[in-house]
C-alpha cells in the first residue's frame, strides 16, 4: 500500500514549469497542515502502476507538441478526477 495520501497526475509535455508547480503546491500543503511528502506527483508512465482511486486525485495537463490525448485521461474521467490544463 503506498505512504502517500494525495495523487497529481500530471500528463503532456513537462518544462521548468513543473519545478514551479510543485513548490506552490508545496506551500499550499504546508499552509493547510499537509505534510508535501504526502502528496506523490504520477506522470504518464507511472499512472497505470501507481495510481489508486481510492485516494484524492487532481489531474495537471500541461498540452504537447502532438496535440495528443493522454492515456491517463480517460481513466480519470471514469472515475470523475478534475483534470485541469496549466496556463500560467
Amino acid at each position: 500500500m503506498p505512504a502517500y495520501l494525495y495523487q497529481i497526475i500530471l500528463m503532456g509535455g513537462k518544462d521548468a514549469r513543473l519545478a514551479a508547480l510543485k513548490t506552490a503546491v508545496a506551500a499550499r500543503a504546508t499552509d493547510l497542515g499537509i505534510d508535501p511528502r504526502g502528496i506523490v506527483y504520477l506522470d504518464e508512465s507511472a499512472f497505470a502502476d501507481g495510481y489508486d482511486r481510492k485516494k484524492p486525485a487532481f489531474g495537471i495537463y500541461f498540452g504537447n507538441q502532438n496535440r495528443t490525448v493522454p492515456e491517463p485521461l480517460d481513466r480519470l474521467e471514469q472515475d470523475s478526477i478534475g483534470v485541469m490544463p496549466e496556463s500560467w
